[in-house]
């Protein structure tokens, strides 16, 4: 590193984007507050506005307390994104992870279809106790003593797939119309009181203070927890105090403003990024640049809404946070907070044809109980010869289908989260499958009649879109491993923040998109299937050819470097094959959200961690998730159906959970 480098790096501090987006801000207010409100009014508008003056009235109970609560909302979210992020040392990390969000949405959801009397107690109490009870969730796990970051991480996202798979089982159960969920989770800061200020403003000043009380204990997380334990730390306790307050913090804003996910994760990266590399400067920047990166959004969205162009601010503030983050990640030195290993600990290793014949034959079982046993209109049935002709048709595709889907996603989520080295990377956060879901999203929008191979059209040309800007911008970070998850999160949370304004104006499509959306296999027609088949054979075999150079690259760029691993070359082939694999899966079962995450932890679990073995073991276990989801879908309230990609969480959350559990 050079002296000019070195003395940049020193220079550079996160005071500067946080003044300047404070003062873009206020450009935007304040000619917004000139067009109401003379300026020799202002003061009084503020202070004492006159009952008599409607323009004032409005200023003094409406616009200034957006205005406030934007600035506390954005301080809130970050503050508990920087709490999470160094207690589980993961900057992908956020509270949204952990479920707080998805029990929120669940409490709305379970009071509108099931138990309207609750809707009294209010949205924000509902929204209150749905995180409260994640909080709870959270605390319990991280009492046990063998707790680790990486397995509370993804404990966190069990229960975040748990709640959001309930929540969408209700709605299409049920039917209802659930749009003004849909619209509380875009988030929103209007105000019509100091209520929500008064609210607010004391939990955040007691959140700041108890994370300055735990500030030294918890700069120790920066080591391994033997590291500081040896230093006196109590680490399970801290860390359970630190995800309560955090779970608690985010919690309380969520219930005042809706969901705005991105502010918690943005803004402590946008600070590390900025220059702040001690844990008390990051406790000083963060909540400012949350507030001011929050504030900001705001006023654009108030200034867009005079023009006719009404944008919830949480959808905003995706659509603007996701690309500044990604436009800074290629030029800001990488951060350095302590990569999780995706490997684990503590892992029984077995050999792995020992282990992966038992799991081919179970899934070979679960094939043909997908084909030949199941519902009919006169009943349960085991179907053989002629019967059984006459339902291929109708039960071949999906079952195959699904069992390529499941397969292809597992041996992607091996591919990424071994290039990573981080254990809640998915192909999901590539943003590949988010850009599918856009493409489907907008051919509903614009076709009048979307056919299957309408809507199979919009989301390839959505995930090749995703897959270019991904490319793109990873190529200028040399394919760094977090710069290019980073990457991937940005443009799934711009993509899914455009699917969720979309999904609160296209009415009559919604349980259409739903159904997609939740992992479905009804569409699959015979040619799709058979083409899915032969690219998931092709693909399983390319990412089992690259077997070696996952495994050198999981030993460091030194040791993969000495060994003639091209490196840039090497991950860039590896990011395209899990863009190939998760596009392809997409295309035709929607954006599933568990296969790719939970098979490679499954294979592992199961012993198999070497790359080549894991692959294996993650497609047979993501093909039988599948499998066992789409079979029970088909049958279980026949004769409706539930897509499997809601089931599959169901079906393979409590088996990795079961396999945490073992001791080493």
């Amino acid at each position: 590193m050079t002296l000019a480098t070195l003395t940049a790096e020193r220079q550079r501090h996160p005071a500067a984007l946080v003044c300047g987006l404070l003062l873009a801000a206020l450009l935007f207010a304040v000619p917004q507050w000139l067009q109401s409100l003379p300026l020799n009014q202002l003061a009084a508008a503020a202070f004492s506005p006159s009952p008599e003056n409607i323009s004032q009235l409005l200023f003094h109970y409406s616009t200034l307390p957006r205005f406030c609560m934007a600035l506390l909302a954005g301080m809130g979210f970050s503050l508990a994104g920087l709490l999470f992020q160094q207690t589980l040392r993961n900057p992908l990390a956020d509270p949204t992870t952990f479920g707080v969000s998805a029990e929120a949405q669940l409490m709305l959801t379970v009071a509108a279809v099931w138990l309207p009397s609750l809707l009294r107690l209010g949205q924000e109490m509902l929204a209150s106790l749905g995180g409260l009870l994640a909080a709870l969730l959270i605390v319990m796990q991280a009492r046990r003593q063998s707790t680790t970051p990486q397995s509370l991480t993804l404990s966190g996202l069990m229960l975040t797939l748990y709640a959001g798979c309930l929540a969408s089982v209700i709605g299409l159960l049920s039917g209802s119309d659930l749009q003004g969920i849909f619209i509380w989770s875009s988030g929103a800061l209007e105000q019509n009181s100091w209520h929500g200020v008064r609210f607010l403003l004391p939990r955040l000043l007691i959140a700041l203070l108890l994370a300055v009380m735990l500030l030294r204990a918890m700069n120790t997380f920066a080591l391994h927890d033997t590291a500081a334990r040896s230093l006196g730390v109590p680490v399970q306790r801290v860390r359970m105090l630190a995800l309560l307050l955090g779970t608690l913090l985010c919690a309380s804003v969520m219930s005042v403003t809706g969901i705005i996910g991105f502010i918690g994760m943005a803004a402590p990266v946008l600070v590390r990024l900025g220059g702040a590399r001690r844990l008390a400067q990051q406790l000083l920047w963060t909540p400012l640049m949350g507030g001011a990166l929050l504030l900001l959004t705001d006023q654009l969205a108030q200034w867009l809404a005079r023009w006719g162009f009404g944008v919830p601010t949480g959808t905003l503030t995706a659509l603007l946070g996701a690309p500044l983050l990604i436009w800074l990640i290629p030029r800001l030195k990488q951060h350095s907070l302590p990569k999780a290993s995706a490997a684990g600990a503590g892992v029984r290793r077995a050999a792995a044809p020992r282990v992966l014949w038992p799991m081919a034959v179970a899934v070979t079982s679960l094939l043909l109980l997908a084909l030949c046993f199941g519902r009919v209109p006169d009943g349960w049935a085991f179907s053989w010869g002629t019967p059984l002709d006459a339902l291929l048709s109708l039960r071949g595709p999906r079952v195959l289908g699904a069992a390529c889907a499941g397969a292809m996603l597992g041996v992607a989520g091996v591919l990424v989260q071994r290039l990573t080295a981080n254990p809640m990377s998915s192909p999901e956060l590539l943003g590949i499958s988010s850009g599918a879901s856009l493409g489907v999203m907008l051919t509903l929008l614009v076709a009048t009649a979307a056919t299957s191979g309408l809507l199979l059209a919009g989301a390839g040309l959505g995930a090749l879109l995703a897959l270019v800007a991904m490319l793109l911008t990873g190529r200028r970070a040399a394919f760094s491993a977090d710069k290019l998850l980073l990457t991937g999160i940005g443009l799934s949370t711009v993509i899914n923040a455009v699917t969720a304004l979309m999904m609160t104006t296209i009415t009559p499509q919604t349980m259409v998109l739903q159904d997609w959306l939740a992992g479905s296999t009804y569409r699959i027609l015979p040619g799709q299937a058979v083409a899915l088949t032969g690219l998931a054979l092709v693909l399983t075999v390319v990412a089992l050819l690259h077997g070696r150079w996952l495994l050198l690259l999981s030993l460091g760029d030194d040791v993969a470097r000495g060994q003639g691993v091209p490196l840039n070359r090497a991950r860039g082939a590896i990011v395209i094959l899990t863009a190939l694999l998760t596009a392809a899966a997409t295309l035709l079962v929607g954006p599933l959200t568990f296969a790719g995450l939970m098979a490679p932890h499954l294979a592992r679990m199961s012993g198999l961690q070497r790359p080549v073995g894991q692959m294996l073991g993650a497609a047979l276990g993501g093909a039988g998730i599948m499998l066992l989801a789409d079979w029970l879908g088909r049958n279980l309230i026949y004769p409706q159906q539930l897509p499997a990609g809601l089931l599959a969480t169901f079906i393979g959350a409590p088996w990795y959970l079961l396999l945490m559990r073992r001791k080493p």
